[in-house]
């Protein structure tokens, strides 16, 4: 008879949820001095910078225990949801439990964001195109773009609102 050992899920706990809830701004600080990131420039190429360095770091440690990345997930999470506010407003939230830490009252077309799920979720499935195109869908409205970048815009909009898109990593 064979025993199957269970391995932890990478999901959002209470501990890191309070840990995120107490400390963000600290938290997002080390990631920005730690990866010595440009926070003051703006554009979207800069905002893309950023997200080639996420998924570098996510794909380093692919072969991590969850346990191992949990410090670096909520440096992440704090990182984007703090560049989130700064562009779109908003504040942080707790949820029913305090592994829900979600962003809300953004001043853009969603009113709330769960970029704690969005980068968790993403280091589960070595994947960050999900997180990357929600983070820029929420900030491209303060980014300057063409009529037809706005069409763009626009229109991805409308699909992920219409319900085809699902969280690849929360099924």
């Amino acid at each position: 008879m064979e025993l199957s050992v269970e391995t932890e899920t990478a999901i959002p706990t209470n501990k890191m949820g309070e840990k995120l809830i107490s400390s963000y701004e600290s938290l997002s600080e080390i990631f920005i001095q730690k990866h010595k990131i440009d926070v003051k420039d703006d554009s979207k190429e800069t905002v893309c910078k950023w997200f080639e360095l996420i998924k570098q770091k996510i794909m380093e440690t692919k072969d991590e225990p969850y346990e191992n990345v949990k410090g670096m997930l909520l440096e992440m999470t704090a990182f984007l949801g703090e560049q989130l506010i700064r562009h779109v407003g908003g504040r942080w939230e707790v949820g029913t439990f305090p592994r829900s830490v979600y962003l809300i009252d953004m001043n853009t077309f969603a009113s709330s964001c769960s970029i704690f799920d969005f980068v968790i979720g993403s280091w589960r499935i070595q994947d960050i195109s999900y997180l990357k195109e929600n983070y820029l869908l929420l900030i491209e409205d303060k980014l300057p773009m063409s009529p037809m970048q706005r069409r763009e815009l626009n229109q991805r909009r409308k699909e992920l609102n219409s319900g085809k898109f699902t969280f690849p990593f929360l099924q």
